[in-house]
């Protein structure tokens, strides 16, 4: 950043002649003039200088070379960069190793550093004006994490393994306490194979840094007295006599004023990016929040912000967005009147028609990728095309679905009738997009994608594409012309890539970003202490829960001809059920970050009723069940249990089943812990006892929960005339209720809502007194914010509505 170049005032040449007086006023007069005199070349001299600068201020740091990310290596040099405003001389470098208060000083504000010992290093930058004025970074710390590329481990060598929390903190109340844990810390035995053995570890030594004595235990608390920069340095030493040490950074800033940063810019640490930008393609959570905030649809979820600081979203309810109004005509033809004179974002295209509107809907289905089964499964039936005729049965059942019948109207003619219509519409698949823009860009084609719509965006939403920068950041400004109430009240938000969760919180906690998305849950109760942070916790819509195969056999394989599975028997099933340990999952395995799970959709979806749930763990309610079992199964069994073992939780919950199940009813269960695709074929061939798993809603309705999951139509079974292959039917534990299916089917065909729900509700009874599942948890969905953002609106689809947020 370029001095200020203004020009600088001097002393006028001469000064204006006394007329000298013999008498004291003249001498009093003269003094006040030396005085004005001596006091204005001061105030010249002090314009001329320190007047003159504008305070610095440093606005980011960042690394620009010798990583992976936030990811480098012991030897190679790293490139940082400061930007920073006002009046800068020189900058002052600290990248976390050094002796206590050495830095490096640059003129210029890019520089480089090579690391000698692995370790977590925070780097702070300090700048300094001309004229003495500072400015650190504590609001823009950088971490780097430094890996020895070639270590290599053998019998003789010791591995230093620290961590410390916090990394960074405020001084208040004079002192700062960290805890610094090296019990990690181990040699090697039984190399090449080289297990880490932490028993032969001999001795600990922490320096913290401060000139204070050294620790001597692996784990120890430490009091930090004075604002720095702290390199705490673990060595260990293992009984070979090796040994190794790690080091990591930590940071005591001056307590900062509480104000709000970037004021006008909603900032984002994001884990990831989207997949893609056009709603007919997008299937992941990172898209589609965008696509939700720059494109609309026909309908939406109600809001109320009547309190704009805490408004409130009804899953329950909707209006219209794009679509003014609707009316059911018959159970198969919904006609939407088209909202008039809605501009576009850019201008050049106009308004919104409905011919935009059949157009949009009539793309998604042709194109038949990703999330467009939504709405193809009641508006074409899924219709396929017959290669043995000259027509094309499948865009002719696309054309004959979606129907603009004059310049304010569109019907849906459904395949079928379906209960769940105003609620898929509310899904991205089915957002509005500018017949025009799309033909101008590459048009569209059956089967196929866009590459220019998949990268660039122009809807009707609150909020337009400003850039999106892959790997790196994506930035939406606000929509000038947007329609709607109410309007969006931030300039800008920019969701910035930051995949490693250390470097989230060091940003959520020093403010420089509003929301974190990638902080893990065993973190989170040691974020929630954070002065200025606010962590939303809310009962998820995902369901984790065991499943129990009820039926064993497989049509086409002579080793399962018939159904030999102890689990088709209700009473195996309640016994199962009484003995699971649902305490230790929900405090021990979850530290609280959970909800139980009560029935076959979450709470929080509508239509969801818990009152059938009555599982508590009881060690003599699972016995007497099992003794109502059949005789074979009645004094135990054998059984398997199938999960990813790349999942922690599912692991721990796997051997805490395989432990309590022996102990309380003397079923001895095999742990198949294995890759993830194996383990859905375990369950897709319906080749285990019982097994882990979750459910992910792709939007709000019943249907999408008890359908898939417990209509006997969904069992896997082969596909007709090969045994090997499985249909991939998602009811994998083959339940099978009449009464249940029927429930279903009335619920899916209805649009009345009161209907449906009594449907509903007799579906969810039968489904938890029959046991269908082990009913184990919904993990709560955890937003960790600054306290200063306001207008938060918790959406269970975990797609943030930025029109509401403001600071």
């Amino acid at each position: 950043m370029a001095n200020d170049d203004s020009t600088s005032s001097g002393e006028p040449a001469t000064l204006p002649a006394e007329t000298p007086r013999r008498t004291p006023w003249g001498k009093i007069a003269a003094v006040v003039i030396v005085l004005i005199v001596i006091i204005g070349a001061i105030a010249v001299w002090q314009l001329g200088q320190g007047a003159r600068e504008t305070a610095p201020a440093v606005t980011r740091v960042a690394i620009t070379s010798g990583t992976s990310g936030n990811l480098g290596s012991v030897g190679l040099p790293i490139g940082f960069q400061a930007t920073a405003t006002g009046s800068i001389a020189t900058y002052e470098w600290n990248f976390g190793d050094s002796v206590y208060g050495q830095t490096v000083v640059t003129t210029t504000n890019t520089t480089s550093h090579i690391y000698g010992v692995d370790g977590t290093y925070i780097v702070v930058v300090t700048v300094r004006s001309p004229g003495g004025l500072t400015a650190t970074s504590d609001a823009n710390l950088v971490q780097v994490v430094i890996t020895d590329s070639n270590f290599g481990p053998d019998d003789t060598k010791a591995l230093a393994v620290a961590s410390v929390n916090p990394t960074s903190a405020t001084l208040s109340g004079g002192t700062v306490d960290i805890t610094a844990n090296g019990s990690a810390s181990h040699g090697f035995v039984n190399c090449p194979a080289c297990e880490p053995d932490d028993s032969v570890v001999t001795a600990h030594s922490w320096d913290w840094g401060d000139n204070t004595p050294l620790g001597t235990v692996a784990d120890m608390t430490h009091t930090y007295r004075a604002v720095g920069t702290y390199a705490v340095r673990l060595t260990v030493t293992v009984t070979s006599g090796a040994m190794d040490a790690t080091v990591w950074t930590v940071r005591v800033a001056p307590t900062p004023p509480s104000l709000v940063k970037n004021p006008g810019v909603f900032v984002v640490a994001s884990i990831g990016d989207p997949q893609y930008l056009d709603p007919a393609i997008d299937y992941e959570t990172a898209g589609g929040e965008i696509i939700k905030n720059v494109y609309e649809r026909l309908v939406e979820r109600v809001i109320d912000a009547s309190d704009p600081v805490n408004p409130i979203l009804h899953n329950d309810q909707f209006v219209g967005s794009l679509a003014e109004s609707w009316v059911v005509e018959s159970p198969t033809v919904w006609n939407f009147t088209i909202r008039q004179n809605v501009p576009w974002q850019d201008a050049s295209y106009g308004t919104m028609t409905a011919g935009d509107v059949q157009y949009s809907l009539r793309r998604a289905l042709m194109i038949n990728i990703g999330p467009t089964w939504i709405i193809d499964q009641y508006l074409t039936g899924r219709a396929a095309d017959n290669p043995l005729t000259g027509a094309d049965e499948r865009w002719d059942a696309i054309n004959a679905s979606v129907v603009m019948t004059d310049a304010r109207h569109v019907e849906l003619r459904l395949a079928a009738p379906y209960g769940a219509v105003l609620q898929t519409l509310d899904f991205e698949v089915a957002s509005i997009m500018s017949e025009s823009w799309v033909e101008d860009h590459g048009g569209s084609a059956q089967n196929a994608q866009n590459a220019y719509v998949n990268t660039h965006m122009m809807g009707t939403g609150p909020y337009k594409l400003d850039h999106w920068t892959p790997g790196v950041e994506i930035k939406l400004l606000k929509n000038p012309t947007y329609w709607g109430t109410p309007k969006p009240k931030m300039e800008a938000v920019l969701l910035k890539l930051v995949p490693e969760s250390a470097t989230q919180e060091l940003l959520i906690r020093n403010g420089d970003v509003d929301w974190a998305d990638g902080i893990p849950t065993r973190d989170i109760d040691t974020v929630k202490t954070w002065a200025g942070l606010s962590v939303r916790e809310n009962p998820s819509l995902i369901v984790q829960y065991m499943g129990m195969v009820e039926d064993n056999s497989w049509p086409g394989d002579p080793l399962r001809t018939v159904n030999t599975s102890p689990f088709q028997d209700i009473h195996v099933r309640k016994a199962v059920s009484y003995a699971f340990d649902y305490q230790t999952v929900q405090t021990a395995i979850l530290a609280g970050h959970a909800t139980q799970l009560k029935s076959g959709i979450p709470q929080g979806m509508p239509g969801w009723d818990g009152s059938f749930w009555n599982y508590q763990t009881s060690m003599s309610a699972a016995q007497a069940e099992l003794a109502l079992a059949p005789p074979a199964w009645q004094g135990g069994f054998a059984t398997t249990l199938s999960y990813n073992s790349a999942n922690p939780v599912r692991s721990a919950i796997a051997v805490m089943v395989k432990a309590q199940l022996m102990s309380v009813l003397n079923i001895d269960v095999t742990l198949q812990g294995v890759s993830f695709p194996a383990h859905l074929d375990n369950m897709d061939f319906r080749r285990v006892g019982m097994y882990l798993i979750g459910w992910v809603p792709d939007y709000i309705d019943p249907d999408d929960y008890l359908k898939p999951l417990f209509h006997s139509a969904q069992c896997p079974m082969p596909v007709p005339g090969d045994p090997t292959t499985s249909n991939g039917g998602t009811n994998s534990g083959c339940y099978r209720n009449p009464i249940v299916d029927s429930a279903i089917d009335n619920a899916t065909a209805s649009s009345v809502w009161q209907y449906r729900l009594a449907n509903y509700t007799v579906a969810q009874q039968h489904i938890v007194q029959d046991a269908a599942w082990v009913f184990i948890y919904q993990p709560n969905s955890i937003d960790p914010l600054r306290d200063w953002v306001k207008g938060y609106v918790y959406d269970p689809l975990e797609l943030r509505d930025f029109q509401y947020l403001h600071k």
